[in-house]
């Protein structure tokens, strides 16, 4: 390289540097100043200055789109400042505000754009146009002018493009601050800001008139230290609210979206009701930054003009840019030569960044988030040619994390081989931490905007409406809120709430506040949303003011009060019907704690008929249920049957016998839930006790009465039995003997009553075992299904493989049980299932479902299937329905299934389609 290249480069490096440096300050200024027109000056100055142009323009786009006006300028009489410009298409102006990119005439008179009047009259020749703002809605365009032919450099357009968007951000800085004042100044809502900690950053004016405080005097303290819980020292609630809002704080803080309602007391004494939420705020790396809380009192209170206090601390972040140092990166040698504070800047050792270092060590002191695309980007500078400018993160030498902006360009060789790679880094750490406290605080607004318990409408000075929350849309029916102008206002039908009158367009407080007024006492209006419910809203409303003080927004808030309305009278409604509900329904309604003695919280008046005793001695302690009414031997039963149920929170029905108030023993059936409580307390029941004296005493006689039935069945099957051994013996005696003598009808006649009487003994056997299920059982003990199911498949292995059947079974649970019963049930189910398997061979699959305290046990098949005219008579004893030459069978054998089933405390169930195969279904218990 030459001393001449060398001395170009340096002189490019310094005026890349001071390009950057006025960025930088200006950045600072526009997230730091509330003087919009001085921040636009001041850019004009700059940009003139720093490219030696005689003219720099700030043009703002009229929102009719009929041109724009010059706002700022530099260069430009006083009497230029405010003028109307053309933005017409052909323009360089309008070119700027229609394609994408900045404009770069370098003659005028040749150049395909046209000149406005203002820039011929004072001869411009060359200039850059760029649009300030977003393409698809810009604000307005910054202009360099110059009055000789020159060639601007693609570093002279990104700096232009830079200050255009520095500009932009300050012009949105301001909206945002306006608009954030409008709504945290709204007198119908109480907004608070909170470090994740729960210190407090501010509180709003609304807020404020709760306590008898300033807002000095809760500034940095933790929230639920506050005089709003504090000022309830007075109710004996009141740790309990400080509790509850450090918990509320705590969630928030670790990204829970929170709801709350609570009451809290005035200084003086007067209670109110507060509904809302703590919604935190997190930054692009999803951190919890600040926590807002927004609530509104919903108790009905006298409204009165509030004086609000202007409550926003300003964003205060400081942005410093300056040069870290300038690189020279030789690319044949892999070799990049650095100084002292860019070494530092990259935790590499300053000696050897002087004699130069391999450029992969300055790429591994990159953030790893950010170290791929930087690598790229260099990369593909080196192949392109192209200009290089990344901005990324790196660890420096103290492994602090620092933010950088690296530009760069790549110098060929006569042939096009890249050569060298020079550049100069800048350290933006300052300025990118103002940029992201400045989207940490549009976030805070933005989420403030979507998280208000009331609806927000926000309308541009002429009328036409900008934006609407989700809270808005909900009470008016719709995305409804596209009016252009106040006249379009007439759509929205409504009348006022207290006369019926009509609401025309200017009556609406929208209307109100575009006109300057500042709605504190609510407009009531009845409205027809466009979902065709009617509802009651309140509405206030605060203009925004620009810098000159004309209204520039308004922001209206609408509370829906219909609900509350309604849910008052649904409440009433409610408290009647369950009032008469507690003095008809069949039985003791309760609520207790879950603690042995069930001390009793509530009771219905059905107490006194079912125990004897006064509902307010159990509710007072005076009599204790557990002790003093439960039966002694059924308490432990009764405690262990509804802890199975905790867990799980399944309902729970136990039986069992109290002792009343004159000494009379009676059976009762509790029936309920256990309701989940907060962590460290304990769970209540809430349920039915019902008295079952009379029925128990039905039911004793029903078994005593099924007992003698069972008794007589057996008797009667038994004592069937001898006498039909005999004919047996004697048929086959006849049939021994007397053969040859038979004709062969004879010997058919014969073999009929062989059949017939071995057909007999069947039925007799199976009746016999039907009749024996509750008496000759074994007591039930826990029994694994596995090995049971696997006795059945030895005994059924010749059946499965006539059949050619496949069979396939899943994991089986222990249940409690009588095990020769269930393997007597699970094989009259399997051999139905290879009996009954039509023309191909059968499939059978066994499964089990948890279902609670109990296993549903199913088996199911591919055969013929069972109609559902049919499917009630499977379970009739002797009920068949086939032949005995289609299927041999006694029509005992699902009687049977069912009745053991039933012993268990079970049922038993079948579904099934004519061709498409039949699943049985029962269910036992589950062992502890």
């Amino acid at each position: 390289m030459t001393s001449a290249s060398r001395a170009d480069l340096d002189s490019a490096a310094r005026v890349s540097l001071r390009q950057q440096e006025v960025v930088a300050d200006l950045g600072e200024r526009a997230l730091e100043t509330d003087d919009l027109e001085q921040l636009l000056a001041d850019a004009a100055d700059a940009v003139v200055e720093t490219l030696d142009v005689a003219f720099a323009s700030v043009l703002e786009v009229c929102p009719e789109g009929n041109g724009g006006r010059l706002r700022q300028g530099a260069g430009w009489s006083d009497e230029c400042v405010g003028t109307h410009v053309s933005t017409a298409p052909d323009s360089q102006t309008g070119r700027a505000l229609h394609v994408d990119g900045p404009v770069v005439v370098e003659d005028l008179h040749t150049a395909a754009v046209s000149g406005s009047e203002l820039l011929a009259d004072h001869g411009v020749v060359s200039g850059i146009s760029v649009v300030i703002g977003c393409a698809d809605d810009p604000w307005g365009v910054l202009g360099v002018h110059a009055t000789e032919q020159r060639q601007f450099t693609d570093r002279d357009v990104t700096f232009v493009r830079s200050v255009a968007n520095v500009l932009a951000t300050g012009i949105e800085h301001a909206r945002t601050e306006r608009r954030f004042d409008a709504i945290f100044d709204d007198p119908n809502i109480l907004v608070g800001l909170l470090e994740p900690d729960g210190t407090v950053l501010d509180i709003n004016g609304t807020a404020m008139e709760y306590v008898d405080a300033d807002l000095e005097d809760v500034t940095g303290d933790p929230f639920w230290e506050t005089p709003w819980w504090i000022a309830s020292g007075g109710d004996e609630r009141a740790d309990d609210l400080q509790s509850e809002a450090r918990e509320w704080t705590e969630r928030a803080a670790a990204g829970e979206y929170v709801e709350f309602e609570t009451e809290l007391t005035r200084p003086n004494g007067d209670r109110y009701t507060i509904n809302g939420v703590f919604r935190p705020v997190t930054n692009d790396d999803g951190e919890v930054v600040s926590i807002i809380v927004s609530d509104r009192d919903v108790a009905e209170r006298k409204r009165r003009e509030r004086h609000l206090r202007d409550a926003k601390e300003q964003l205060e972040a400081a942005t410093e840019a300056g040069a870290v140092g300038t690189w020279e990166w030789h690319i044949p040698e892999n070799r990049m030569i650095v100084g002292t504070s860019f070494a530092d800047t990259f935790g590499i050792d300053p000696d050897d960044a002087r004699e130069g270092v391999p450029l992969e060590k300055f790429i591994d002191a990159i953030h790893e988030d950010d170290r791929d695309r930087v690598a790229a980007a260099i990369n593909e500078a080196v192949e392109t040619g192209d200009t290089y400018e990344e901005e990324y993160r790196v660890w420096n030498a103290d492994d602090d994390l620092r933010w950088v902006v690296a530009r760069g360009h790549v110098e060929r060789d006569e042939d096009g081989n890249p050569v060298t790679f020079p550049g100069a880094l800048t350290d933006i750490t300052d300025r990118k931490r103002a940029e992201l406290e400045a989207e940490k605080q549009r976030k805070e607004i933005q989420t403030l905007f979507d998280v208000l318990p009331v609806g927000v409408v926000v309308a541009d000075e002429d009328g036409s409406l900008l934006r609407a929350n989700n809270a808005a849309k909900e009470i008016w029916g719709g995305d409804v809120f596209d009016a252009d102008d106040i006249t379009e206002y007439e759509k929205y039908s409504a009348v006022w709430a207290e006369t019926g009158e009509p609401v025309d367009p200017e009556d609406w407080t929208m209307s109100q506040v575009l006109r300057g007024e500042a709605v504190s006492e609510p407009n009531v209006y009845e409205i027809e949303p466009f979902d065709g419910d009617r509802r009651i809203v309140m509405e206030h409303g605060m203009p925004v003011r620009d810098e000159r003080g004309n209204v520039s927004r308004a922001v209206v808030t609408l509370t829906d009060i219909t609900e509350r309305r309604e849910y008052e009278r649904a409440l009433e409604e409610r408290e009647r019907q369950l009032s008469a509900l507690m003095e008809n329904v069949p039985g003791m309604v309760y609520r207790c704690r879950n603690e042995r003695g069930w001390p009793m919280e509530f009771v219905s008046d059905a107490c006194r008929e079912i125990t004897g005793y006064e509902p307010d001695a159990l509710e007072r302690g005076t009599v204790d249920y557990g002790e003093d009414i439960m039966v002694d031997e059924d308490r432990e039963a009764v405690w262990n049957a509804i802890q199975r149920t905790t867990d799980d929170r399944e309902p729970f029905s136990v039986t069992y016998r109290i002792e009343t108030a004159d000494g009379e023993i009676r059976w009762v059936r509790s029936y309920g839930r256990v309701l989940a409580a907060d962590e460290g307390e304990r769970a209540t029941l809430e349920g039915i006790i019902s008295d079952i004296s009379d029925r128990k005493r039905l039911e004793n006689d029903l078994k005593e009465s099924n007992e003698r039935l069972e008794q007589f069945a057996y008797a009667a099957s038994h004592d069937l039995q001898e006498p039909l051994r005999m004919i047996t013996s004697y048929l086959q005696l006849l049939e021994a003997r007397y053969d040859d003598a038979f004709d062969e009808d004879g010997e058919e006649f014969l073999a009929y009553a062989v059949d017939g009487a071995e057909r007999m003994r069947e039925m007799i056997d199976g009746l016999l075992a039907y009749s024996r299920v509750e008496t000759g059982g074994d007591p039930l003990e826990p029994v694994d299904l596995d090995c049971a199911l696997a006795d059945v498949l030895d005994d059924l292995q010749l059946h499965i493989e006539e059949t050619d059947a496949d069979v396939t079974v899943d994991d089986l649970p222990v249940v409690e049980g009588d095990a020769s019963q269930l393997r007597q049930v699970l094989q009259n189910l399997l051999d139905n299932a290879l009996t009954y398997h039509g023309d191909e061979p059968p499939r059978v699959r066994v499964d089990a479902d948890r279902r609670g305290q109990e296993w549903a046990i199913s088996v199911h098949d591919s055969g013929i299937g069972i109609d559902p005219a049919d499917q009630e008579r499977v379970f009739t004893v002797f009920d068949r329905l086939h032949t005995h030459e289609e299927h041999e069978g006694t029509g005992i054998g699902l009687a049977l299934c069912q009745r053991i089933v039933e012993r268990h405390g079970g049922e038993i169930w079948l579904e099934s389609e004519p061709g498409e195969g039949t699943t049985f279904s029962f269910t036992l218990p589950a062992a502890e």
